[in-house]
């Protein structure tokens, strides 16, 4: 953010639960502080990207009780990473974030549903010079 580093850890659980929080960073010059804390279901990835202007963290959710849990996007709102988007994922394990021309795309890496012979679940976002409401979509 406004060449800032940060860094996050993905929590999967705490021994008793996979509601845990998962922690974003920021550099202050001699260590990392805390930015922020975010709720999250057994998460095992998070990473930052910016697209269109803007700054955003993406956590992908790996379950709640079921394996069919969002995964989110998060948007830098000037102090906080505020929920932009919930995407619907089967036990996501890692995800990637690439351009392609005018689109932007998530490739979630799902594990679970009921069955482990699931397809890999890719979000496509329009440019948002090009859209005014630009959202990741299936």
């Amino acid at each position: 953010i406004n060449a800032e580093y940060l860094g996050a850890f993905a929590n999967r659980n705490n021994g008793a639960s996979h509601n845990i929080d998962s922690k974003i960073y920021k550099w202050s010059g001699s260590t990392f502080t805390l930015l922020q804390s975010i709720a999250t279901k057994a998460c095992l990835a998070v990473r930052f990207f910016s697209f269109g202007g803007s700054t955003y963290a993406a956590l992908a959710n790996y379950m709640d009780g079921s394996h069919n849990t969002n995964s989110e996007v998060r948007k830098w709102d000037g102090s906080s990473f505020t929920l932009d988007q919930s995407l619907a994922t089967n036990g996501a394990h890692d995800f990637n974030y690439f351009e392609i021309g005018s689109y932007a795309y998530l490739a979630f890496s799902n594990h679970y549903d009921g069955t482990f012979n699931l397809n890999m679940k890719i979000h496509r976002q329009q440019v948002p010079s090009i859209r005014d409401d630009p959202h990741f979509v299936s």
